[in-house]
């Protein structure tokens, strides 16, 4: 359910850098209301990654889609 959302998210708001990687950058509160996120799921991150993040990078990766997750915390 959420994979097809998270690709289309990238697609649309992806930026490459000097590598050619693609990267997709967006804050939590953006990503909520992207996702289309249950109100229970946007209260703790922890509950976005299980639910959503890890089982949509997963089933990306299962078909193809070169796709890698890594989370970025800012400070400040």
């Amino acid at each position: 359910m959420y994979s097809r959302r998270l690709l289309e998210l990238f697609e649309q708001q992806k930026q490459i850098d000097k590598n050619h990687y693609r990267w997709l950058k967006i804050s939590i509160g953006d990503f909520n209301h992207a996702m289309e996120l249950l109100k229970s799921y946007q209260r703790i991150f922890g509950i976005i990654n299980q639910k959503v993040i890890e089982p949509a990078v997963k089933e990306l990766s299962e078909k193809s889609q070169r796709i890698r997750y890594i989370r970025l915390r800012l400070v400040g």
